[in-house]
């Protein structure tokens, strides 16, 4: 699993607010690293510069994969919600 060339794959998360919980299931494998940001902050292009100085491709092939989220909770929710 790739995310903008870096290591990717699944990840997950959870919160817990009074009675209430919800999680998230998360399954990457996408992206061109001259594409990532970072709040706000379009940094893939400054390491595309930086990378080849420390030996790293910069490969920058066309865009494919895909994302996966899955939300679950126990709050209640209305149909819209």
């Amino acid at each position: 699993m790739i995310i903008d060339k870096f290591k990717g794959g699944i990840g997950t998360s959870s919160r817990k607010h009074g009675e209430y919980t919800v999680g998230v299931l998360v399954q990457s494998n996408y992206g061109r690293r001259d594409q990532l940001a970072m709040a706000v902050v379009h940094i893939g292009g400054m390491l595309n510069e930086l990378l080849p100085l420390c030996g790293q491709r910069t490969d920058n092939s066309e865009e494919q994969g895909s994302i996966i989220l899955v939300f679950a909770t126990g709050a209640l929710l209305l149909s819209h919600q």
